[in-house]
């Protein structure tokens, strides 16, 4: 058995006035074994390597400093599962921080329930707004623990009943393997795969309690923007490459394949609309990228019609036969708020 228990990756981007407190909340846990902090700073243009290389003297018999000059989420948490030697991986970004159980929590459930992965509820801290707690669609916060096997699991990302980020999660090092790695040189990484691991794991537990503290900040990748044109792309590629995993798991149930596709397509019919038409501009909808995504869009009428809701293929055949009107709406009404 290794001797190390955990390690923390820890992707280190323009963070240098949050890493401390994300790093000190780590250092508080209490955890009943010994544990690695990796720390992978990638070209951050702040002070972010100063700020993490005390941190590394502070504390180095526990953080571990790897730099590399790509600023690039995927491959520095990539970085991070290879160089780990911890029985289990998790995840933390640089600006967020945990609470003092939440490994020890954790820990202990992955241990006594022999699991592959083990995910809890969070908190998501939006300036000016009320503290709200996030989890699975139970979420009652209460502790209670459920378990799951990784289509189970699976369906619960793709239906959007928990949360696809690979934050607030534990995983056995052994399952990633060298399978389980996350997709370099796009936003939206996350999307594009947690859903994948969860499907090859043979037991998936949830702790219903939160623990990690989900900060929303102006700059963070997640958000979308009308100039990040990528984004929005690499945010609808990831829901529509949905479709064919789902449609090609053969020990899905037909019910619940029917339900999952059903909801990514209309998934994929609002991030088209809400994300990518706005993303693009009134000027673009005529772009190459644009129309190539929109091309893709339209591939759904060929799903038989039970997989998408009869709205979603009236909005379908707008796009198909009335494409400069409903681009312009769309626009118009996210000029108006709506």
């Amino acid at each position: 058995m290794d001797s190390m228990l955990l390690s923390i990756i820890i992707p280190v981007y323009n963070v240098a006035q949050y890493i401390v407190k994300c790093v000190d909340s780590i250092i508080n846990q209490e955890i009943k074994g010994k544990y690695e902090i990796i720390l992978v700073e990638n070209g951050s243009s702040d002070d972010s390597y100063e700020v993490v290389e005390s941190l590394s003297m502070r504390y180095p018999d526990i953080v571990r400093l790897i730099r590399i000059d790509i600023p690039d989420v995927s491959k520095a948490r990539n970085i991070g599962i290879d160089c780990a030697k911890g029985k289990y991986v998790t995840f933390i970004d640089g600006d967020d921080w945990i609470e003092p159980t939440m490994f020890g929590a954790l820990l202990d459930i992955a241990q006594s329930y022999d699991a592959d992965i083990v995910e809890s509820n969070y908190f998501l801290n939006v300036p000016g707004k009320e503290l709200r707690i996030i989890g699975d669609n139970l979420c009652l916060n209460e502790g209670k623990v459920y378990v799951k096997n990784g289509l189970q699991a699976m369906a619960d990302i793709l239906l959007e009943k928990c949360t696809s980020s690979p934050c607030g999660r534990i995983y056995l090092r052994k399952f990633l393997g060298k399978e389980c790695r996350f997709p370099e040189g796009v936003f939206y990484e996350d999307h594009a795969c947690i859903y994948r691991w969860s499907s090859l794991a043979e037991k998936v537990v949830h702790l219903d309690k939160a623990f990690y503290h989900y900060e929303i900040r102006a700059g963070s990748t997640t958000g979308i923007t009308q100039k990040s044109r990528k984004k929005a792309a690499d945010f609808f590629n990831a829901e529509f490459d949905r479709i064919a995993f789902v449609s090609g798991n053969e020990l899905m149930d037909a019910a619940t394949k029917k339900e999952v596709i059903r909801h990514i397509t209309h998934r994929c019919i609002h991030i088209f609309g809400k994300v990518c038409i706005i993303a693009y501009g009134a000027d673009n909808i005529y772009n190459p990228e644009m129309l190539s995504l929109r091309s893709k869009l339209l591939d759904m009428l060929n799903l038989p019609w039970s997989l998408i809701r009869y709205e979603d293929r009236i909005r379908l055949l707008r796009i198909k036969y009335g494409w400069r009107g409903y681009a312009m709406k769309k626009m118009r009404k996210s000029e108006c708020g709506r």
